[in-house]
């Protein structure tokens, strides 16, 4: 093999290299951003649940309960959920299974949205679009970083 095609060899291989580089340097920025809208979106529900819920349920067809402590404790774990995916974002690669995690009770929430469609209220189905919409977003990436490893 001549000095020219091993340089040519080398230079297809790093060109390779580089390439997964750039491609994984960006899958990390999207993990990256869909880390933080996922936080910025729990926490800006669990605030609104939490404090504004008796004009945010009539406004997506949701009756108010009588017991308001489960509405609370469902605010207060969207508030965790938020701020614990903001806390992981800068080092998002190294929280994957955050965002498993993330993306497993989204879908649930989705399935169990679809399940009961026609008994669901407007504004169940509405959050379950957007949960279901994150959680692709935080898959895609996380999938693409975990084949790349």
């Amino acid at each position: 093999m001549s000095i020219l095609t091993k340089q040519f060899c080398i230079c297809v291989l790093l060109e390779g290299t580089i390439n997964n580089m750039l491609m994984l340097g960006i899958f990390m920025k999207l993990l990256e951003f869909s880390y933080k809208l996922g936080g910025y979106y729990d926490i800006v529900l669990g605030l609104g649940i939490l404090f504004l819920y008796k004009t945010l349920f009539p406004i997506f067809s949701l009756p108010i309960p009588d017991e308001l402590l489960y509405v609370q404790v469902t605010a207060l774990f969207l508030l965790a959920v938020g701020f614990y995916l903001l806390f992981t974002a800068k080092n998002a690669e190294n929280y994957l299974f955050v965002g498993v995690g993330s993306i497993f009770v989204r879908f649930v929430f989705a399935i169990l949205v679809l399940i009961r469609i026609q008994e669901v209220a407007l504004g169940f189905k509405i959050l379950a679009i957007a949960d279901t919409l994150i959680g692709l977003l935080i898959l895609y990436p996380t999938l693409k970083i975990k084949l790349n490893k």
